[in-house]
């Protein structure tokens, strides 16, 4: 919430005013309400949701954040360099990219990774997230789930 505060950016409520949410089901729409929904949502993926008040997200898009972040890093940004590697040791951590077909490396004290899951699998990480196993099962288990209801 600092960084909110700290770019100004204002939230709105995370879930549609009238509360209603749909499941699919072997190609079939299953209209769920908030209660059931915040139910699986807690038994499949491990969220608590049951209380619609404390969830929000930014105005225009989460990727404001981002947004806001990189207009007071203009000249820190590396774009189009895929990250290959992510290594955290003890006095910090690297990132290894490759940029126009150069593999260079990056070091500092803290490291914020926003990559995708699907590209995520794609880079090493050392030693490995303590949640990415976790995470991996729990995309699956999602998945899983709209395929066998």
């Amino acid at each position: 919430m600092a960084y909110l505060r700290l770019f100004a950016l204002r939230t709105v409520p995370f879930y549609p005013t009238k509360f209603q949410f749909i499941r699919l089901s072997r190609g079939k729409r299953i209209a769920l309400d908030r209660s059931r929904y915040a139910y699986v949502a807690g038994l499949y993926l491990g969220l608590n949701l049951s209380n619609p008040d404390e969830w929000f997200r930014i105005d225009g898009g989460n990727d404001q954040l981002s947004r806001a972040f990189a207009s007071q890093l203009t000249n820190n940004i590396i774009y189009n360099a895929p990250v290959t590697r992510i290594e955290q040791h003890a006095p910090g951590v690297g990132a290894t990219f490759v940029k126009n077909g150069i593999k260079r490396q990056l070091s500092g004290d803290y490291l914020i990774c926003t990559v995708p899951f699907s590209t995520l699998r794609d880079v090493e990480v050392i030693p490995p997230f303590s949640l990415q196993g976790a995470l991996a099962s729990g995309y699956r288990v999602a998945r899983n789930v709209n395929e066998a209801s």
